[in-house]
Protein backbone atom coordinates (compact mmCIF):
# COMPACT_ATOMS: atom_id res chain seq x y z
CA UNK A 1 0.00 0.00 0.00
CA UNK A 2 1.54 3.06 -0.75
CA UNK A 3 0.94 5.60 2.20
CA UNK A 4 1.97 8.65 0.32
CA UNK A 5 -1.89 8.36 -1.38
CA UNK A 6 -4.73 8.47 1.05
CA UNK A 7 -5.03 5.58 2.76
CA UNK A 8 -8.40 3.99 4.71
CA UNK A 9 -8.76 1.38 6.77
CA UNK A 10 -11.93 -0.99 7.06
CA UNK A 11 -12.65 -4.12 8.72
CA UNK A 12 -13.13 -6.91 5.95
CA UNK A 13 -14.06 -9.55 7.92
CA UNK A 14 -15.12 -10.18 11.13
CA UNK A 15 -16.25 -13.26 13.08
CA UNK A 16 -16.72 -15.44 16.02
CA UNK A 17 -13.51 -17.50 15.88
CA UNK A 18 -14.46 -20.04 18.66
CA UNK A 19 -16.78 -20.30 21.00
CA UNK A 20 -15.98 -22.67 23.85
CA UNK A 21 -19.22 -22.36 26.07
CA UNK A 22 -20.31 -24.54 29.23
CA UNK A 23 -23.24 -27.04 29.05
CA UNK A 24 -23.64 -26.65 24.67
CA UNK A 25 -24.19 -23.03 25.21
CA UNK A 26 -24.28 -21.18 21.83
CA UNK A 27 -24.46 -17.94 21.25
CA UNK A 28 -27.25 -15.88 20.27
CA UNK A 29 -27.27 -13.85 16.89
CA UNK A 30 -28.08 -10.50 18.79
CA UNK A 31 -24.76 -12.15 21.63
CA UNK A 32 -22.64 -12.55 18.37
CA UNK A 33 -23.09 -9.07 16.82
CA UNK A 34 -22.51 -6.89 19.89
CA UNK A 35 -19.17 -8.90 20.35
CA UNK A 36 -18.79 -7.92 17.01
CA UNK A 37 -19.33 -4.98 17.22
CA UNK A 38 -17.39 -3.79 19.85
CA UNK A 39 -14.42 -3.56 17.54
CA UNK A 40 -13.66 0.09 15.77
CA UNK A 41 -10.84 1.34 13.81
CA UNK A 42 -9.04 4.80 14.40
CA UNK A 43 -7.78 6.57 11.19
CA UNK A 44 -4.95 5.30 9.39
CA UNK A 45 -1.57 7.21 10.55
CA UNK A 46 1.24 7.92 7.81
CA UNK A 47 4.49 9.08 6.84
CA UNK A 48 3.06 11.87 5.19
CA UNK A 49 0.39 13.06 7.36
CA UNK A 50 1.85 12.01 10.70
CA UNK A 51 5.75 13.06 11.19
CA UNK A 52 6.23 10.17 13.63
CA UNK A 53 6.54 7.91 10.29
CA UNK A 54 9.12 9.61 8.20
CA UNK A 55 9.92 6.37 6.05
CA UNK A 56 6.61 6.13 4.87
CA UNK A 57 5.66 3.44 7.43
CA UNK A 58 1.75 3.78 9.07
CA UNK A 59 0.06 2.21 11.61
CA UNK A 60 -4.10 1.72 12.72
CA UNK A 61 -4.95 2.54 15.94
CA UNK A 62 -8.00 -0.39 16.91
CA UNK A 63 -10.27 -0.24 20.06
CA UNK A 64 -11.98 -3.25 21.51
CA UNK A 65 -15.30 -1.80 24.29
CA UNK A 66 -17.38 -4.57 25.46
CA UNK A 67 -19.22 -3.64 28.17
CA UNK A 68 -19.52 -6.13 31.01
CA UNK A 69 -23.13 -6.65 30.26
CA UNK A 70 -22.10 -7.99 27.22
CA UNK A 71 -20.10 -10.77 27.95
CA UNK A 72 -21.13 -11.78 31.78
CA UNK A 73 -22.75 -14.59 30.54
CA UNK A 74 -19.06 -15.83 30.23
CA UNK A 75 -18.34 -18.36 33.07
CA UNK A 76 -15.13 -19.90 34.51
CA UNK A 77 -13.72 -22.26 31.56
CA UNK A 78 -15.67 -20.07 28.90
CA UNK A 79 -14.19 -18.82 26.18
CA UNK A 80 -14.25 -16.41 22.70
CA UNK A 81 -12.14 -15.73 20.32
CA UNK A 82 -12.94 -13.31 17.50
CA UNK A 83 -11.27 -12.38 14.43
CA UNK A 84 -11.27 -8.85 12.93
CA UNK A 85 -9.70 -9.16 9.36
CA UNK A 86 -8.48 -5.13 8.57
CA UNK A 87 -7.92 -4.33 5.17
CA UNK A 88 -5.58 -0.54 4.51
CA UNK A 89 -6.84 0.74 0.78
CA UNK A 90 -4.78 3.61 -0.40
CA UNK A 91 -7.47 4.05 -2.75
CA UNK A 92 -5.07 3.73 -6.31
CA UNK A 93 -5.25 0.30 -5.97
CA UNK A 94 -3.09 -1.19 -3.20
CA UNK A 95 -4.77 -3.34 -0.62
CA UNK A 96 -3.08 -4.66 2.30
CA UNK A 97 -4.88 -6.80 5.27
CA UNK A 98 -3.76 -8.11 8.58
CA UNK A 99 -6.18 -10.33 11.10
CA UNK A 100 -6.86 -8.74 14.65
CA UNK A 101 -7.79 -12.04 17.06
CA UNK A 102 -9.01 -11.08 20.72
CA UNK A 103 -9.45 -13.52 23.11
CA UNK A 104 -11.68 -13.50 26.05
CA UNK A 105 -11.71 -15.61 29.06
CA UNK A 106 -14.67 -16.03 31.21
CA UNK A 107 -14.54 -15.97 34.92
CA UNK A 108 -16.71 -16.70 37.87
CA UNK A 109 -17.71 -13.36 39.76
CA UNK A 110 -19.14 -13.48 43.01
CA UNK A 111 -22.34 -12.35 43.95
CA UNK A 112 -23.53 -8.97 45.27
CA UNK A 113 -26.15 -7.58 47.22
CA UNK A 114 -27.38 -4.04 45.08
CA UNK A 115 -30.05 -3.22 48.06
CA UNK A 116 -29.82 -2.01 51.19
CA UNK A 117 -30.73 -3.97 54.63
CA UNK A 118 -34.56 -5.12 54.14
CA UNK A 119 -36.80 -5.18 57.30
CA UNK A 120 -40.57 -6.02 57.85
CA UNK A 121 -42.69 -7.72 60.14
CA UNK A 122 -44.52 -11.21 59.89
CA UNK A 123 -47.60 -11.44 62.91
CA UNK A 124 -47.77 -15.06 63.64
CA UNK A 125 -51.10 -16.27 65.10
CA UNK A 126 -51.93 -18.66 67.39
CA UNK A 127 -52.49 -22.58 66.07
CA UNK A 128 -56.22 -23.29 67.18
CA UNK A 129 -56.17 -26.86 65.69
CA UNK A 130 -53.64 -29.40 66.63
CA UNK A 131 -51.37 -29.93 63.66
CA UNK A 132 -52.65 -27.61 61.34
CA UNK A 133 -49.46 -26.48 60.33
CA UNK A 134 -47.41 -29.37 60.43
CA UNK A 135 -45.88 -30.76 57.61
CA UNK A 136 -46.59 -33.98 56.03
Amino acid sequence: VDLSDEPQASVTNSVVTTATLANGYVLTAGQEATLLGAFSLDDVLDGVSNSTFGDGSGEIAWTYDATNAAIDFLGENDQLVLTFTVTVDDQNGGTASQDVTITINGTNDAPVITSGVQSGTVDEQADLAPLADADP
